[in-house]
C-alpha cells in the first residue's frame, strides 16, 4: 500500500463511505500491485474493447505519491515512480496491441502520450475557478487526442444557461477532442455523468443532435487538421458580442462564437469559426467584412480568408 511521509496508509482518491470505493491506493513499484494490474488488465484486452479507462482518477496518467521505507524504492518521491509508472503502461500497452487504446482521466502528462494517446477530456471542473483554455491540445494534439467526456464537475446553471451543453460540445471540437453524449431516460441525452436519473434533460435535444452530426462531419472532413494536425493561433482575427455565462458562485463574458486554427503535415492552415447557439448572429471578420452566421453554423476559412465551406445542418445537405 502507499505511505504517507510518517509511514501512514491512506486511500486519497474518491474513498469513502459517501463516495465511489472502498479501498487503498496502491504503490506503483510494488511487484504485487504491477501483477494485480496486469492480471486484470489481460482479462479487459482479450474482449478487444476500442477503449479502456484505465487510468481513471490517475490524473495525467501518473500515479500517486509513495514514501515508504521498506519498499523497493527511495523512501520519497522521485524519478523512479515516473519510470515505474511509463514500464507498466508499456506492458499493458504489449497486452493490448492495436486493437484497444489505454487511457486515463484529463490528458496525459508528458511522459506517457505514447501510452496514454486517447483520454477523457475534463475542462468542466476548471469552471469553479477560472474558464478552461485549450492549452493542452495546443501542445499535444498531433500527438494525442482527448474527447468530451462524462462531463462530471459541469457547475454551470441550467436555468440560466440551458445553451451550455451546445457550448460544450463547440469547445471540444474546437479543442480537436472526439465528441460524446450521455444519455438519459429513454435515450434522452443529459447534461452530465453527475445528473439524478429523474432529472430533466435539456431543452435543446435536436439542436444538440445537429450540432454532433456537424462537427463529426467536420471531423471527417478534415482529418489533415482535426485528427492528425496541430493547433495554432488563430490567423484570421474576427469580432463579435459577449453574453453571460452564468455560474455559481459568478458570471462571466464569454465570446458569442468560438473558433481555432489548425496545421496539417504539410504546413497547410485552416480556421474554424462556430455558432453555437441556435440564433443568428453577426461575426466583423479582420476589423472590416461582416459575416452573418446562422444557428449552430460553422464557418471553415483558409488562409486568405476565402470561405471553403458553410456547415449547417448537414444532415439536410447530404444523405
Amino acid at each position: 500500500m502507499m505511505r504517507g511521509p510518517k509511514g501512514e496508509i491512506d486511500a486519497v482518491v474518491c474513498n469513502g463511505e459517501n463516495l465511489q470505493r472502498l479501498g487503498y491506493d496502491m504503490c506503483v513499484a510494488q511487484e504485487w500491485t504491477r501483477k494485480t494490474v496486469l492480471d486484470e488488465f489481460e482479462k479487459l484486452a482479450k474482449f478487444r474493447f476500442d477503449y479502456v479507462q484505465f487510468f481513471d482518477q490517475n490524473l495525467g496518467g501518473g500515479s500517486l505519491l509513495c514514501y515508504a521505507r521498506e519498499h523497493h524504492h527511495p523512501d520519497i518521491p522521485g524519478a523512479w515512480q515516473t519510470n515505474a509508472m511509463a514500464s507498466l503502461q508499456e506492458e499493458m500497452a504489449a497486452l493490448a496491441g492495436v486493437s484497444t487504446a489505454i487511457g486515463t482521466e484529463a490528458g496525459a502528462a508528458t511522459p506517457y502520450v505514447k501510452t496514454l494517446f486517447y483520454n477523457d477530456s475534463r475542462p468542466g471542473f476548471v469552471y469553479g475557478w477560472g474558464l478552461p483554455v485549450p492549452g493542452y491540445a495546443y501542445v499535444f494534439h498531433e500527438y494525442a487526442c482527448n474527447f468530451m467526456g462524462n462531463q462530471c464537475g459541469i457547475l454551470m446553471d441550467p436555468a440560466e444557461t440551458p445553451w451550455n451543453l451546445l457550448f460544450r460540445t463547440a469547445y471540444a471540437f474546437h479543442c480537436g477532442d472526439m465528441l460524446s453524449i450521455l444519455l438519459g431516460p429513454g435515450g434522452t441525452i443529459f447534461w452530465n455523468w453527475g445528473m439524478r436519473w429523474n432529472s430533466a434533460a435539456p431543452p435543446a435535444q435536436e439542436p444538440e443532435l445537429r450540432m454532433l452530426r456537424d462537427l463529426n462531419a467536420l471531423r471527417k472532413r478534415y482529418p489533415q487538421f482535426l485528427f492528425d494536425g496541430k493547433m495554432i493561433p488563430e490567423f484570421i482575427r474576427w469580432e463579435t458580442g459577449k453574453i453571460p455565462l452564468v455560474l455559481p458562485n459568478r458570471t462571466e463574458e464569454i465570446d458569442r462564437v468560438l473558433s481555432s486554427a489548425w496545421e496539417d503535415s504539410a504546413g497547410n492552415r485552416i480556421e474554424f469559426i462556430t455558432n453555437f447557439l441556435t440564433d443568428p448572429c453577426e461575426i466583423i471578420l479582420e476589423g472590416t467584412e461582416k459575416r452573418r452566421l446562422a444557428g449552430l453554423e460553422t464557418l471553415v476559412l483558409n488562409p486568405e480568408n476565402k470561405i471553403e465551406e458553410l456547415i449547417h445542418d448537414i444532415s439536410q445537405q447530404e444523405p
